[in-house]
């Protein structure tokens, strides 16, 4: 006679896990004494965990990289989110696991299926267009500031997106006229004052502001 385990179809498991593939008893009647799996044969008591070494016989078992292993051998992770084992590929974030179906964003409440997301401190597991949505932009080209950000005329910066009006050089000091950094060269060829008693050119003699981390 022989106890026949069935094998299910192939599920993926992820690294953490320690088998791929799970098989259950069919027929548990004590006169079976043979095990026959992925074609081949045990004596019922030679069937054992590659671990542990305990008899698995006819119970549930698992197929870890070096043989069978029992359930006690195996970890099988549990999703954080609806709590219930994961037995398939899944994700893994810090000491947490998911069901892929489970990993979601916290804002938007989608499925995160392109692997790709954020975790900003206090925001939960967010999706690039949440994560895009929610963070401020740099006012010159209008990507996210990240942690190169600077603050000017009311407005953030990357540092390298900080330029002069007028000859669009990248410049960290300032003079701002009509909501928008100058050099001071470059804003008296614009403003061309001239003083009304001595009629000469008017100078600035220097840039006075300067851009601000943030």
């Amino acid at each position: 006679f022989f106890l026949m385990i069935r094998r299910p179809p192939r599920s993926t498991q992820s690294r953490s896990s320690a088998a791929s593939d799970v098989y259950k008893r069919q027929n548990q009647s004590e006169s079976l004494q043979i095990i026959r799996i992925d074609n081949k044969v045990y004596h019922f008591e030679h069937f054992k965990c590659s671990k542990c070494n305990d008899v698995i016989g006819g119970g549930e078992c698992f197929v870890g990289q070096n043989g069978y292993l029992c359930k006690a051998c195996v970890h099988i992770p549990t999703c954080i989110v609806c709590q219930q084992s994961i037995q398939e590929k899944h994700f893994n974030l810090g000491a947490d696991s998911y069901h892929k179906k489970c990993f979601k964003c916290t804002q938007c409440k989608e499925v995160i299926e392109s692997g790709e997301y954020y975790t900003p401190k206090g925001q939960g597991v967010l999706c690039t267009t949440c994560y895009n949505g929610s963070q401020k932009k740099c006012s010159g080209c209008k990507l996210v500031l990240g942690q190169n950000a600077y603050s000017a005329l009311d407005q953030a910066w990357h540092a390298e997106c900080f330029k002069c009006a007028k000859c669009q050089e990248v410049i960290s000091k300032y003079i701002p006229h009509e909501n928008k950094p100058f050099h001071s060269k470059c804003l008296e060829e614009i403003l061309n004052l001239t003083c009304g008693f001595c009629h000469k050119p008017i100078k600035f003699e220097e840039d006075f502001l300067s851009l601000i981390h943030i």
